[in-house]
């Protein structure tokens, strides 16, 4: 970070300037919608509106990333009163935003038990992990719930997230099921880390 200093040249003199070499921010002027009425939105809905030019609630319910080949598909059910989203393909640091998008607005729509089905998530790195240790955090701090589904270590296909989890000793984070239906199941106890 290079720092200007007044030409005084005097000690403890503060400086002018920060220069971090990002782009001044670019304010515009609001005209319609919430903020316009003095109502305050989401920094997580503003931020998204930069990003992808559509306001909250606009798109889709099934999301989906396919950036340098990669491919990450969020899909959202309800069973019960159970929020469901199935992912499938490959959790990486392009793709796993898609989850977390997912999951903010479940959370945003007041929606407080989730579960994530990970069954056909045949890939997954630590951004992926850390999406999914922040949705958990997510849940906890609203107090709401959130089991996930993951095939078991044997399983040929999808047990990829499973070994990641275990491996690096954050499985035991996360009220494991095998199925959807064990996981909306209120009488059923979580599988053993």
């Amino acid at each position: 970070m290079a720092v200007r200093q007044s030409n005084s040249g005097q000690r403890g003199t503060k400086p002018l300037l920060y220069d971090t070499g990002r782009a001044p921010p670019v304010f515009h002027e609001v005209t319609s919608g919430a903020a316009a009425q003095g109502k305050r939105r989401t920094g997580l809905r503003i931020a998204r509106e930069r990003r992808t030019g559509q306001r909250a609630g606009a798109g889709s319910r099934d999301r989906q990333s396919e950036r340098h080949g990669v491919t990450l598909k969020v899909t959202e059910g309800r069973q019960g009163g159970w929020v469901v989203l199935h992912v499938s393909g490959e959790m990486d640091l392009v793709t796993s935003p898609v989850l977390r998008q997912g999951v903010h607005e479940a959370v945003a729509e007041g929606r407080r038990s989730i579960v994530v089905d990970l069954s056909d998530v045949m890939f997954c790195d630590s951004s992926g992990v850390g999406v999914l240790i922040a949705t958990r955090r997510l849940i906890r701090s609203c107090r709401g719930r959130l089991r996930v589904i993951l095939p078991a270590r044997g399983a040929v296909d999808g047990s990829h997230v499973n070994r990641v989890l275990a491996a690096l000793g954050v499985r035991r984070l996360f009220d494991v099921y095998p199925d959807v239906a064990a996981a909306v199941d209120e009488a059923r106890e979580p599988l053993s880390a």
